[in-house]
């Protein structure tokens, strides 16, 4: 294939740092040898568009944006069947997935990694049939760290997050939910929160460390947390995300299928964007179903 290279950008993310570099994202890009087209979206959905159209017309799929505007573009190669390898410049407020695989967070340094990087296959998840990267969820924490207010996190960092955490928990309500693993086990309680997750980083905080997790081996972590009653349970609640371990508030396992039924509707979210309100979910792990350059 000639080589050629789809940029897509999100013009709007974070401080909009991508109009600043984008003559500079292209001339790298040229002087490795790439012809390039940039394409930037003008609003929701366009970037997995726009990624499932051209899949395959181009050696390499490069975007830019926050972590929404990659699940579209990864999203988009995969329902195309498209194995074509997807390049990412985090220019989002919190970057999860950049952080988990490492990718560079300076601009020139990451486009330049786009056109010299290694290709490697992550697992993708799926949501009812729609694709997400990094994880989908319901309750409490996925809205943190796109709720905080900006000066909060700018002045206080992973602080911030807590500090909103502790002023939200005590306001959210337990909702009974049932679900059935795909090795047969049926959860059937009152929780407050539940993720499906492929990431060490999830709404800004680190959960996992480097090496507790697979992240092309067609599992993901599946967490279910219950309200704690009181400071030491809240405590105890967050050690246990912190350490990777579960106690009577926190549930955890590793799974490649989950079927989940609430009462009601539920909001979710899906890579830090809204994803629907919906009543059953099934979610389901695809081993190894797109390329990422790193």
């Amino acid at each position: 294939m000639e080589k050629k290279i789809l940029f897509i950008y999100n013009p709007n993310s974070g401080r909009e740092l991508i109009r600043e570099y984008l003559s500079y994202i292209v001339e790298t890009f040229n002087e490795a040898g790439y012809d390039v087209t940039v394409k930037p979206t003008q609003y929701g959905g366009q970037a997995r568009e726009i990624a499932k159209a051209h899949a395959d017309d181009y050696a390499i799929i490069a975007c830019s944006g926050g972590d929404g505007t990659l699940n579209e573009v990864l999203g988009g190669v995969y329902l195309a069947g498209s194995k074509t390898p997807v390049g990412y410049i985090p220019t989002g407020s919190t970057n999860d997935f950049a952080n988990t695989h490492k990718i560079h967070q300076d601009v020139l340094k990451a486009a330049n990694r786009i056109v010299r990087g290694r290709t490697k296959e992550i697992d993708l998840g799926l949501f009812n049939g729609k694709p997400f990267d990094y994880v989908a969820a319901f309750g409490l924490f996925t809205n943190i760290a796109y709720d905080t207010p900006h000066d909060l996190k700018s002045v206080m960092g992973h602080s911030a997050y807590f500090l909103e955490i502790m002023r939200s928990f005590a306001d959210m309500k337990e909702v009974l939910i049932k679900c059935e693993l795909e090795d047969g086990e049926i959860i059937e309680d009152y929780y407050i929160i539940g993720l499906m997750s492929n990431s060490n980083y999830i709404g800004g905080m680190q959960f996992f460390m480097d090496d507790e997790l697979a992240l092309d081996d067609g599992e993901m972590e599946f967490t279910l947390i219950k309200k704690g009653n009181d400071p030491v349970q809240f405590g105890n609640i967050i050690r246990a995300l912190m350490e990777n371990t579960q106690n009577k508030n926190v549930v955890r396992r590793k799974t490649s299928k989950v079927r989940i039924s609430f009462e009601n509707v539920i909001p979710w979210t899906l890579d830090g964007e809204y994803g629907g309100s919906v009543k059953y979910v099934d979610l389901e792990v695809v081993k190894k179903a797109v390329k990422i350059i790193v």
